[in-house]
């Protein structure tokens, strides 16, 4: 994982009566690359979490050759970057700039491409702003439709769980190949996308909602990629030596288009329930997605059995509140 450990404190806490952890580093100079792969090798799966830095050759090399021999990986990354505390500060506005992760050619390979957008849905959760001034200040929820809400498809994955809350979130266009590719989580019918690099304002967020302007067609957010894959290094030259080379496998995968959908929220330096928003008290269903994810990937069908719970919830018309 990449992300900063109190982050996804929750949903390692949750993960741990069930599995064995590890914190692994791709990027460990004092670890050549084979060791490097001999090591992760023994995980069974590999969870990368909103990584921030690029990835090189050598650790596509290594994450290729992981997931060819049998390696299981859970990746929640988006197209772009900026930074969320901006928004809060005098001038209430952030940068949205592309993210360069190095990795678009590994998903191209996978017949997926993440996008260099900024996903913007109708059907969205509340943030919480201001206003008024010391003892008159009150706090109040507007739409956010940079906070698109999904239910997720109704897989082994996201049956039967609630709405799962997505941040800043970059739709995924899948391309065609031989992979099977099965959509977990997607957005409304009533979006549209701003691309890089563009400002995201918080003023935003007190203006009227037009919803004839959100008309794109539904995006993808999550899929699971499986099937016979040739290696990105087939015919390249290999960033380093490796005798346990292969150069096609059956693999396994998913992708998350957003990289905070694992992480929880912090409250005087503790983490909170992975889902639940402080600022609203709403819990939204991320660590049932989440979790039951890995054990998808981790063959664990009979946890996943059981989390097997029902929620039913009432979805408001969000295109006939706006319209009023």
């Amino acid at each position: 994982e990449t992300t900063e450990n109190i982050k996804i404190a929750d949903l390692l806490q949750s993960l741990k009566p069930y599995y064995n952890l590890g914190s692994f580093d791709l990027k460990n100079e004092d670890v050549t690359p084979e060791k490097s792969l001999e090591n992760l090798k023994r995980f069974e799966l590999l969870i990368v979490s909103n990584p921030k830095d690029p990835f090189s050759e050598k650790e596509k090399y290594i994450l290729d050759q992981f997931s060819l021999q049998g390696g299981k990986l859970l990746w929640m990354v988006n197209g772009i970057k900026m930074n969320r505390d901006s928004l809060f500060n005098k001038n209430g506005k952030a940068y949205v700039l592309s993210k360069e992760l190095n990795l678009d050619d590994y998903f191209f390979n996978l017949g997926l491409r993440i996008q260099k957008t900024v996903l913007k849905d109708l059907y969205c959760a509340p943030i919480v702003l201001a206003s008024g001034q010391e003892n008159n200040t009150q706090y109040i929820p507007y739409p956010w439709v940079y906070y698109p809400l999904s239910e997720p498809e109704k897989t082994i994955i996201g049956k039967n769980i609630g709405p799962v809350l997505l941040q800043f979130a970059s739709p995924v266009d899948t391309l065609k190949n031989d992979l099977t590719k099965t959509l977990i989580l997607k957005s409304s019918y009533f979006t549209k996308t701003s691309s890089a690099p563009t400002i995201i304002e918080l003023d935003e967020a007190t203006k009227k909602i037009k919803p004839s302007k959100f008309s794109n067609e539904t995006k993808a957010l999550g899929l699971i990629v499986r099937g016979k894959q040739e290696s990105l290094f087939k015919n390249r030259v290999k960033p380093f030596s490796l005798e346990s080379n292969i150069n096609s496998g059956s693999i396994e995968m998913i992708l998350f288009s957003d990289g905070n959908i694992a992480e929880n929220q912090i409250d005087k330096g503790l983490p909170l329930s992975l889902g639940y928003d402080k600022w609203t008290n709403n819990y939204y269903a991320n660590s049932n997605l989440i979790i039951n994810s890995d054990d998808y990937l981790a063959d664990n069908n009979e946890l996943l059995a059981k989390r097997d719970k029902i929620w039913k919830l009432n979805i408001l018309d969000k295109v006939k509140m706006h319209e009023s």
